[in-house]
């Protein structure tokens, strides 16, 4: 996606996910959803999203200090 209103959706629970679709897309809103951390990031690399929502216990992806 690379629309000015498209957002990235990145979290492991698939309602959440889907919630936050059925919200944003009657709003004009593009919603890209991605189900893990790889994947999301992926997406992040390859995107160009106006937003990312994330969620920060992702369990695939670990973040070093």
């Amino acid at each position: 996606m690379e629309e000015e209103n498209s957002i990235l959706v990145i979290d492991d629970e698939v309602s959440l996910c889907e919630g936050v679709r059925r919200a944003l897309q009657p709003e004009g809103l593009l919603v890209d959803i991605a189900f893990d951390g790889k994947s999301g990031l992926d997406k992040v690399r390859d995107g160009n999203y106006a937003l990312v929502l994330i969620d920060i216990m992702m369990p695939d992806i670990r973040v070093l200090t």
